[in-house]
């Protein structure tokens, strides 16, 4: 197995946790608010808003899976830059809307700032190794 399989294999895990917590969070009733105390006895699941939070979910993990691709020859601070401005204005649109969400939306807005983390620290990481990789060249 390959290191960029491996690499794969790990995001995709990591999004198959991220969607099974989100799953138990949003069959969870008590992670819903409600202004009167009668109205929990009416809820249903969301299911449609539930499934377009479970596609956010994939979307990024295969966008974190796209910009740590492994290659030899390529340093991997250009894509994971470029995956960190895509997603930086989403992480902080999503955040806007915290109050009275739902837990499954709490835990998108964890998920979402915690890749964007990942991208940031690879391109820094990234970034540094070019360089002293450069600096010991011309020396």
């Amino acid at each position: 197995m390959t290191a960029n399989q491996r690499k794969n294999l790990a995001v995709a895990g990591l999004a198959l946790i991220a969607l099974a917590a989100i799953t138990a969070i949003s069959l969870n009733p008590d992670s819903y608010y409600f202004r009167n105390p009668e109205d929990r006895e009416h809820w249903h699941h969301p299911t449609g808003s539930f499934l377009v939070f479970c596609g956010f979910i994939v979307g990024e993990a295969v966008l974190l899976a796209w910009a740590m691709r492994l290659e030899p020859q390529r340093r991997i601070w250009k894509r994971s830059i470029m995956a960190a401005a895509l997603l930086a204005p989403w992480a902080m649109l999503t955040s806007v809307f915290v109050v009275h969400a739902p837990g499954y939306m709490h835990f998108h807005i964890i998920w979402v700032w915690a890749v964007l983390a990942a991208l940031v620290l690879a391109s820094a990481i990234s970034v540094i190794a070019h360089l002293v990789t450069r600096g010991r060249s011309a020396a």
